[in-house]
């Protein structure tokens, strides 16, 4: 059931004459962005010179006390480490508030990271890492958040169970040190039988508007598991309204893969015209959409920062239909051209536009698709941001 944020912001003007879930939908009187004061606690850093990966590994036992994160550099080697408490509901093993939501961001200078279920800290480049302050989760509330390039601001959502069984979800756009904050928007879902509505949390910034990821809140197989998007919102920082709402253009539309600096790919379920899983266009953050034209199947790719390219394993079979493919990283310009590369695994997403992140067996390759060069890391996990980051 698709519930995002575009759907409840245009109920706003019908929250005093109905019952919609939409308890907030901002506030008249909000501070602007120049209210946001820079947070002088951090250590004073250069904007990163050349990008980085950010490396979260939480696939360990549920008794496991941490999980690890790692930066990366476009040659391989490792930047920086942190190991930072996991949250109570994940050492619980079974006991989830909702899908496993992102556990950092990255500014233009460094990687912001949730220390348990509340702590927000941060790891630079030259491995000093420090905590700046509590962001209100516990162990029956679970928060995410994405910190604007700047540094200016700190977009947090917190997601709890509601007593009715559904959630209970607000977003606020807040200075970094926390000392100026609004509640953009909040709501209540409701969760019956098989059917929920979506929740929403931020996941990064575009031209300073905050990107917010739309998602069912219930854990698809396990408490590990992140929560899949079904669509990305760019939502006005001082009101919550929403500006653009990127892969709606049919009712089952979704997105292929995380979004990148020229949008994201959107995949349309039509088996009628085209393979099931297909991308369907590319859609830019201005809602302009360019048809994608090569057949690309699977469940995950790619869009490269300029737009120009995907990378993806393209499980296309004999007579167009989808089929197991050969496991190889192609890389597919969004005009039909493709490359096939030597490296085999899950293109996570570009550091820049020739650098691929690659999860391989046992660890994760920066692919330099200009030269044909893999360098590979023994860091392991899922890709959760680039520093400095990547959606414009």
């Amino acid at each position: 059931m698709r519930e995002g944020v575009a759907r409840l912001m245009a109920r706003c003007a019908a929250v005093v004459a109905t019952t919609a879930v939409l308890s907030a939908c901002g506030s008249d009187t909000v501070p602007t962005p120049a209210a946001f004061p820079h947070d002088s606690s951090l250590p004073a850093v250069d904007s990163a010179s050349a990008a980085a990966a950010v490396i979260v590994d939480d696939s360990a036992p549920a008794s496991t006390a941490t999980y690890a994160l790692h930066v990366i550099a476009a040659d391989g080697h490792v930047l920086a480490s942190a190991t930072p408490k996991r949250r109570a509901i994940d050492l619980s093993g079974n006991t989830c508030v909702v899908a496993r939501l992102p556990v950092t961001s990255a500014s233009s200078r460094r990687v912001f990271f949730l220390d348990g279920d509340a702590t927000l800290s941060y790891l630079d480049p030259d491995g000093h890492t420090g905590a700046l302050r509590s962001l209100g989760g516990d162990a029956t509330t679970e928060v995410a958040f994405a910190v604007a390039a700047d540094e200016s601001r700190i977009a947090v959502v917190s997601v709890r169970r509601a007593s009715g069984g559904g959630y209970h979800e607000e977003v606020r756009v807040q200075s970094l040190g926390g000392s100026v904050s609004t509640t953009i928007f909040s709501r209540d879902t409701t969760v019956t039988g098989a059917t929920q509505d979506e929740i929403s949390w931020p996941v990064g910034w575009n031209a300073g508007s905050v990107v917010l990821a739309d998602g069912l809140p219930l854990p698809q197989a396990g408490c590990h598991d992140p929560a899949p998007a079904t669509g990305y919102d760019l939502a006005d920082p001082t009101t919550g309204a929403v500006r653009i709402h990127l892969c709606t253009t049919t009712a089952d539309a979704q997105p292929f893969g995380p979004p990148s600096a020229a949008g994201a790919l959107c995949v349309a379920h039509d088996t009628t015209a085209r393979p099931s899983q297909e991308v369907d266009t590319v859609q830019a953050w201005t809602g302009a959409a360019t048809p994608f034209s090569r057949s690309l199947c699977g469940q995950a790719g790619v869009l490269s920062p300029d737009g120009g390219h995907v990378a993806g394993t393209e499980n296309v079979a004999t007579g167009g239909a989808c089929g197991p493919g050969d496991g190889h990283v192609h890389v597919i310009a969004t005009g039909g051209a493709a490359a096939v590369t030597p490296v085999t695994g899950t293109a996570l997403g570009w550091l820049d536009a020739h650098d691929v992140v690659v999860g391989v067996t046992g660890g994760t390759t920066i692919l330099d698709v200009t030269a044909g060069a893999a360098h590979p890391s023994a860091a392991t996990g899922a890709l959760e941001a680039i520093l400095p980051p990547d959606l414009g």
